[in-house]
C-alpha cells in the first residue's frame, strides 16, 4: 500500500512539474480526456480537452498531496474552460478560496450541481452562448458574485443555483423554460424582469430577496406557495394578465409584510378584475395601489366636496386607486352623514366597491357621461336618477338597468316586490345587497329566470339567486338540481334557522347567508367552494360540519362573528384558512386542523381557542393565535415546500394591541423556522416568555 501511495505522489509531482512556454505548469489530467494547467504568474487555471470536466483535479485537495499541487489550486483566481469542454461536473470547484472569475471560451452546455458553490471570492462569470443548463446550487453562497450575463440559449436554472449571491440585476433570457426552487433566493436587486417563456414561478424563487421593481409576464399561469416569501422593499410590480382570475396564485406566494406600499401596474381595463384578485383573494394590504398602465403617468385625479348631507364627486379618473379599499375620500368625510350622492358630468366610470362605505345614502344622481359601473360600484338600495342623455344606463321598472347586456345593476328603494320583466337577461350579484322583498315574480316570457315558492332561480333551477323575505319558514330545503347559491342569496333572513342543502350544491357565493338566523350548517360532499363571509354574522350559529366537502380554502371571514359557535368540523383536503375565518367566534374553544393544511392566515383572531395543534403539513403561518391561546403545539419535521417552515408575526401587535402571548408555552417543536433576522428570536423569547424544547435551529419573524 505504501508503494502505491508513493507512485501516486510521484505521478502528481510529474504533472505539477510539466511546463509550457507561457509560464503554465501541467498540474493533472482527468480520466475522460480533460487536462489541467496553471499559470503561476497570473494564477489562472486552464481546463482543456474534449468531454465533461468532472473536476478530477479535486483529488489533489487530499492531505496526501498538500506539499505537491494543492498550492496551485488554493491560489487559483481565474478558471478558463477551453472550447471543447462540454460541461462542468458536480462539486468540481466547490469552495475554491481565491477564485474571482470564470470564463468559458467554447461550447460548454452544462454546469453541474454545486460546481462552484461557496466560492466566496467569485465576482464574475462569463457564460458561453451555448450554455443550456445551470445545475442545482451551482453558484450557491458565492456571496460577492455580482456579474453574470445569461445567454439566450439558456434553457434551465435549477434549484438554489444563484441563492445568496450578490446579483444586482437578473435579465433572464427569453428562451428560459424552467427556474427551480429558490434559484434566486436571498438577492438584492433593483429590477427583475421574468421572461415570457416561463409558465411557473416555483416555491421560494425569491425567498428573502430585496427587489425594487418586478415584472411578471402574462405567460405565467401558476405562482407556487412562498415564491416571493420574505421579499422586502418591492415598490412596483407589473402584472400583465388580462384574466387574473385564471391565474393560480397561492395566498402565501407573496409576503406583504415587505410590500405594504407596493404599486401594482395592470393592463388597461382590468382594474376591477385585479381588485377582486388582489384584495379579496390574496388579501394584500389596503395601503397598496392598483394603477392601469395608461394612468401611470398622471396618477389619476379625484375631487369631491360635501354640501350638508350631499356628497358631490366633481372629477375622477378611476384608473388609479389610492388604496385597495377604494378609500378615495380623506378622513374629513363622515360616511354615515351622507344621504345623497351626485356624480358630476365628465366622470365615465365608478370602480369596484366605490360606495361600500356609503351605507346611509338614500339617493344617487348619475350623469350622461357615465359608461361603466363596476361590480359593487353601487351597493345600496336607493332612489336613483340617471340623465336622460345617458346612452347606457336607465331607471325603469324599479331598478337601474344596463341597456348593453340587459342586466339589472341595482334594485331601487321603496319596493316590496321584485318583479323581473321579460327583457332582463342577467342580474348583478351585488344588486341583491341589503334587499328584502316581500315577494318575487318573473314574467312568464322571460327565458332566463324562474320563481318557485317565492325564491328566484335560473330557468333550469341550477342557480338560486334570491330567497324572499316574505318567506317566514324556519327551514328551507334547497332543490337537488341547484349547483350554485348566488352572492347575498339568503342574506338578512333572520327567521331562517336551518337550510338543508341539496346533494348537487357545488358553489356557495360570498355573503350568501350573511346576517341570517342559522343555528347549524351541514354541507354536503358536493360542495367545492364557499365564498368570503358566506356565513358571517350568524349570531345564533352553534355548529358547522364541513368535513365531507371538497373545500380547499376557507375564505376570509367565512364564520366571522358567529359568536355562539362552539364546534366546527373541517374537511381532510383543506389547504388554506384565510383572514378571520373564525374571527370573533367567542365560544369556539377547540378546533382540529386537518393534516392537509398548508396555510394559516390570521384565522382565529377573537376566538376562544386555548390549545392549538398545528399539523406538520403547514408551510406558512401568519399570526395564527387567539388572545386566549395558552398552548401552541408545532409538530414539523421539515416543511413540504423547501424543507423549512416560514412563520410571520404582525409587527403592529407589539405596539398597538393587547395580547397575552407572554402566557404561551410552546411545548413541542422539531424543525427549523425561517425569518429575515435571527435576533427576532431573542425578542420573542424575552417578550413572550416562551418555554422551548427543540432539536433544530429556531428563527421567528
Amino acid at each position: 500500500m505504501k508503494i502505491i501511495k508513493l507512485l501516486i505522489v510521484l505521478s502528481a509531482l510529474f504533472f505539477c512539474n510539466g511546463t509550457h512556454a507561457d509560464n503554465r505548469i501541467t498540474i493533472g489530467s482527468g480520466d475522460k480526456g480533460i487536462f489541467y494547467s496553471f499559470d503561476t504568474l497570473n494564477h489562472v487555471m486552464y481546463v482543456e480537452g474534449k468531454g465533461l470536466d468532472r473536476g478530477d483535479v479535486g483529488w489533489f485537495f487530499d492531505d496526501l498531496y498538500k506539499d505537491s499541487c494543492r498550492k496551485y489550486f488554493i491560489d487559483t483566481e481565474k478558471i478558463v474552460f477551453g472550447k471543447d469542454v462540454e460541461g462542468v461536473g458536480g462539486d468540481a470547484y466547490q469552495g475554491f478560496p481565491k477564485l474571482k472569475a470564470i470564463t468559458f471560451l467554447g461550447n460548454t452546455q452544462r454546469i453541474g450541481s454545486r460546481a462552484f458553490a461557496e466560492c466566496t471570492g467569485l465576482e464574475k462569470v462569463t457564460l458561453p452562448t451555448s450554455m443550456r443548463t445551470i445545475g442545482n446550487r451551482a453558484f450557491e453562497d458565492c456571496s460577492v458574485l455580482s456579474d453574470v450575463k445569461f445567454p439566450q440559449a439558456l434553457d434551465s436554472i435549477e434549484a438554489d443555483a444563484f441563492a445568496r449571491t450578490a446579483l444586482k440585476e437578473a435579465h433572464l433570457p427569453q428562451n428560459l423554460r424552467y427556474v427551480g426552487k429558490q434559484a434566486l433566493a436571498g438577492l438584492k436587486m433593483s429590477s427583475v424582469r421574468l421572461p415570457d417563456s416561463l409558465r411557473v414561478l416555483p416555491a421560494g424563487l425569491f425567498l428573502f430577496s430585496e427587489i425594487a421593481e418586478l415584472y411578471i409576464p402574462s405567460t405565467v399561469n401558476r405562482i407556487e406557495p412562498m415564491a416571493f416569501a420574505g421579499v422586502f422593499q418591492v415598490k412596483r410590480a407589473y402584472l400583465n394578465w388580462t384574466r387574473p382570475e385564471d391565474v393560480d396564485v397561492s395566498i402565501s406566494s407573496f409576503d406583504f409584510s415587505g410590500m405594504d406600499s407596493m404599486e401594482f401596474v395592470v393592463p388597461d381595463g382590468t382594474f376591477d378584475l385585479y381588485y377582486e384578485k388582489l384584495c379579496n383573494e390574496l388579501n394584500v394590504p389596503s395601503t397598496c395601489r392598483i394603477t392601469e398602465k395608461s394612468a401611470l403617468a398622471h396618477k389619476g385625479d379625484f375631487r369631491w366636496r360635501l354640501e350638508g348631507k350631499t356628497l358631490v364627486v366633481e372629477k375622477a379618473d378611476f384608473n388609479y386607486a389610492s388604496s385597495l379599499d377604494c378609500d378615495y375620500f380623506d378622513e374629513k368625510l363622515k360616511y354615515d352623514k351622507v344621504k345623497k350622492l351626485i356624480i358630476n358630468e365628465g366622470i365615465t366610470r365608478l370602480p369596484y366597491g366605490f360606495s361600500v362605505n356609503l351605507l346611509n345614502v338614500e339617493e344617487i344622481q348619475l350623469p350622461a357621461s357615465l359608461q361603466e359601473i363596476a361590480e359593487e360600484g353601487l351597493l345600496n338600495k336607493v332612489k336613483c336618477t340617471v340623465s336622460p342623455a345617458n346612452p347606457f344606463y336607465a331607471v325603469q321598472d324599479g331598478f337601474l338597468f344596463d341597456k348593453r347586456d340587459s342586466s339589472i345593476v341595482l334594485f331601487l328603494k321603496n319596493q316590496k316586490v321584485m318583479s323581473i320583466p321579460a327583457y332582463v337577461k342577467s342580474i348583478r350579484s351585488s344588486a341583491f345587497y341589503r334587499c328584502c322583498f316581500d315577494s318575487v315574480s318573473v314574467d312568464e316570457r322571460n327565458p332566463y329566470f324562474a320563481v318557485r315558492e317565492n325564491v328566484l332561480f335560473s330557468k333550469n333551477i341550477d342557480t338560486l339567486y334570491f330567497y324572499s323575505c316574505g318567506r317566514k319558514q324556519k327551514e328551507y330545503v334547497i332543490p337537488e338540481s341547484v349547483t350554485t347559491i348566488g352572492d347575498f342569496a339568503f342574506s338578512g333572513q333572520k327567521s331562517l334557522e336551518n337550510v338543508r342543502f341539496g346533494g348537487g350544491v357545488r358553489w356557495i357565493g360570498k355573503c350568501a347567508f350573511l346576517v341570517s338566523g342559522l343555528r347549524k350548517v351541514l354541507l354536503p360532499p358536493s360542495v367545492e367552494y364557499v365564498g368570503t363571509e358566506a356565513f358571517s354574522y350568524n349570531t345564533q350559529l352553534e355548529y358547522a360540519d364541513l368535513s365531507s366537502t371538497k373545500i380547499k380554502t376557507l375564505n376570509k371571514g367565512i364564520f366571522l362573528n358567529c359568536s355562539k359557535m362552539t364546534d366546527v368540523l373541517l374537511p381532510n383536503g383543506l389547504e388554506s384558512i384565510l383572514d378571520i375565518s373564525f374571527g370573533d367566534t367567542k365560544r369556539l374553544k377547540k378546533i382540529d386542523l386537518p393534516s392537509s393544511l398548508k396555510i394559516m392566515q390570521s384565522p382565529f383572531d377573537g376566538s376562544a381557542i386555548t390549545t392549538l395543534h398545528i399539523p406538520d403539513s403547514v408551510i406558512w403561518i401568519y399570526d395564527p393565535l387567539s388572545s386566549k391561546t395558552k398552548d401552541l403545539y408545532l409538530n414539523w419535521r421539515g416543511g413540504s415546500v423547501y424543507n423549512d417552515v416560514y412563520i410571520m408575526r404582525n409587527n403592529d401587535y407589539r405596539y398597538t394591541q393587547e395580547r397575552e402571548y407572554k402566557y404561551f408555552d410552546i411545548v413541542y417543536l422539531v424543525s427549523k423556522l425561517y425569518v429575515a433576522e435571527e435576533d427576532d428570536w431573542a425578542f420573542w423569547k424575552e417578550e413572550y416568555k416562551m418555554d422551548i424544547r427543540t432539536n433544530g435551529r429556531i428563527y421567528l419573524k
